[in-house]
């Protein structure tokens, strides 16, 4: 487990006192910092910027910590930074008392994030609501203005049993002030983990690299280490991971921030694929959709995602991805594609990134 995860957490989850406050004013409070920031905030850096009625937009810096083994932004990443704002929009049109929770979330890649970037921003708006249900639509891009993925979820609109107001009222829920200490938060901290050079790739084929993950000859990637993720099995196309439900992975709501939940689910899928790559072969992820079946609470015990390859031919790859509780409960599933690289190795040399459209 990742170090960070044995420190107090920083900032404030389950918080009662939005509950009394339309879901707009709630999102305006959390721009403008009347509500305190949350604890993936501390984490990564992830906050909302701007807000209106039926839109919302958050960023988050790039840093060496969103890094995978080979030095390339993971593309659950983005999922990791659109989950909010998609979630966000809908929310800013609830009355009090009345929450959202991510039903659905699908993202298509466009390009990878350029090694130049220092941030990504997501903006999201309403495509529909009504009582039960919202849908939403976003766009990622980076500190330039490139467009890297576009995302669409649906949640579902729950009211809280009770009376809102009452439930936030001061003292009717007291909320724990956020542990400090004198070091930085985490993604302003050095990375941890490691980033191998191409040539490795020369050397190694998919499957071969990731038993060596399993164990322990390599090491795993910053993002890894950033959100304690980590593979604890390889064969050919499938791979198992763990990853802690530590409350560094919250957002505002009491249970695992979905945008983490989708990164692991991003990780099984795609280091799955790799499994099946001969030596000098990458891949550029293409799509993922996660379907969240379960809350899943903070201090439970791990999440076991477990990925499998349903279809491998010449140019694209496709897995599926079961997420666990350690109760053995399914909370989420999820699904993806790939497009296969040959030459991939050769490229990332020359300092070209495997992308599976043409930049504009």
């Amino acid at each position: 487990m990742s170090d960070h995860f044995t420190e107090p957490v920083r900032g404030i989850n389950a918080d009662p006192r939005p509950l009394g406050m339309a879901g707009l004013d709630a999102t305006l409070a959390y721009v403008h910092g009347s509500l305190p920031a949350v604890p993936v905030h501390h984490l990564t850096g992830l906050r909302p910027t701007e807000a209106s009625l039926g839109r919302s937009t958050f960023a988050m810096p790039v840093t060496s910590w969103l890094a995978d083994n080979a030095g390339i932004i993971e593309p659950g990443m983005l999922a990791f930074v659109v989950d909010a704002p998609l979630a966000s929009a809908i929310y800013t049109g609830l009355r009090p008392g009345q929450v959202v929770t991510t039903s659905e979330l699908s993202l298509t890649f466009i390009q990878p994030v350029h090694r130049d970037a220092s941030g990504l921003s997501a903006r999201a708006s309403v495509v529909h609501a009504n009582r039960q249900v919202g849908v939403s639509a976003a766009e990622v891009e980076d500190s330039s203005g490139r467009l890297l993925a576009h995302a669409t979820t649906r949640c579902v609109i729950h009211t809280v049993p009770g009376d809102a107001e009452q439930a936030a009222a001061p003292g009717a829920a007291p909320v724990a002030a956020p542990e400090t200490n004198d070091l930085p938060d985490r993604y302003q901290r050095p990375a941890r983990g490691t980033v191998y050079p191409a040539e490795l790739w020369d050397t190694m084929a998919g499957l071969q690299f990731c038993q060596a993950l399993v164990d322990g000859s390599l090491d795993h990637g910053p993002a890894g280490y950033l959100l304690g993720t980590r593979m604890v099995a390889a064969d050919e196309g499938t791979t198992t991971w763990r990853m802690p439900t530590s409350r560094w992975l919250c957002a505002a709501g009491p249970a695992l921030y979905g945008g983490a939940v989708a990164c692991l689910a991003q990780l099984a899928q795609d280091l799955s694929i790799m499994t099946t790559l001969p030596t000098g072969t990458v891949f550029a992820t293409l799509d993922l959709k996660v379907h969240f079946l379960r809350p899943v609470l903070p201090g439970t015990g791990d999440l076991t995602a477990t990925g499998e390859v349903v279809h491998r031919g010449r140019s694209i790859a496709v897995s599926q991805v079961r997420i666990t509780n350690d109760r053995g409960k399914t909370v989420a599933m999820s699904s993806g594609s790939a497009l296969l690289v040959p030459d991939g190795v050769r490229r990332m040399r020359g300092g070209e990134l495997p992308t599976p459209v043409v930049e504009g």
